[in-house]
């Protein structure tokens, strides 16, 4: 198909108005690709502003595939074993096109790295407005039982947290500020919880609310350890036998 004809043929369309605006639009992307005269064409018309949202659409839709292929790129075989060229396959586009969103694999997985943390920080905070009323035993329960099922059914956590265990040695700072600005706020948020659970007399009012607070923390590691390394058998075990002896030492019961 000539150019003049499809030049011929976009003004032919034009004239009859809507009826043909999906064809015009198909049209338009012909003309883009071959030539800066459809760019005179559709210059300033309605035709560019939904050309440019179009454009808008797909380069996030790319974007968000890029990103997701790439998470579960590294969570399966780490940052070494993970390629541009594998990434740019699973999403059907060239190497080089990734360039146009990230300078690098390093980039790009810092953002993916960004991105599962905000997501683990979100849901987080959303069980505890959720929850932060229950019982104090039910809780602090139901919050090592929340991760153990996210963990389940999430990829993003899955990623997230053998991430965390596992960072690349030369991004190691980079990922520890993301890990360690989470745990932080963690304690942060828990401690007025368990302090006004000591206030209740919910708890043994005798422990020190920052101390049962770190305390809690390393449970919950120690559950994410079992989740990196142990089957659904063995995290079972370890959950059960850490909250029970964590109970019983913060209850005093």
């Amino acid at each position: 198909m000539s150019f003049p004809f499809v030049q011929e043929l976009f003004r032919f369309l034009h004239a009859y108005g809507s009826f043909f605006w999906h064809i015009r639009i198909l049209c338009s992307s012909f003309l883009h690709i071959n030539g800066s005269k459809a760019s005179a064409l559709t210059k300033g018309g309605p035709l560019a502003i939904v050309s440019l949202r179009t454009f808008g659409r797909v380069r996030g839709m790319t974007l968000e595939q890029l990103k997701k292929s790439a998470q579960n790129r590294f969570a399966s075989y780490g940052f070494d074993g993970t390629s541009l060229a594998h990434i740019a396959e699973d999403v059907g586009i060239k190497k080089q096109s990734i360039y146009t969103y990230f300078k690098g694999k390093d980039e790009l997985f810092l953002q993916v790295f960004s991105d599962a943390s905000e997501n683990e920080w979100d849901s987080t905070k959303e069980f505890i407005e959720r929850s932060k009323s229950l019982p104090i035993a039910e809780f602090l329960q139901g919050f090592l039982l929340h991760h153990k099922e996210r963990f389940e059914r999430n990829t993003d956590t899955k990623f997230w947290l053998r991430i965390s265990f596992f960072p690349p040695a030369h991004l190691y700072d980079e990922v520890m500020e993301k890990v360690y600005t989470y745990l932080d706020g963690l304690e942060k948020l828990l401690e007025p919880i368990i302090r006004g659970a000591v206030q209740e007399a919910q708890l043994d009012p005798k422990i020190d609310a920052e101390q049962a607070t770190v305390a809690f923390l390393g449970v919950l590691d120690s559950v994410f350890v079992e989740m990196l390394y142990g089957g659904p058998e063995r995290l079972e075990k370890r959950l059960d036998a850490s909250w029970h002896f964590y109970w019983r030492g913060v209850s005093g019961k």
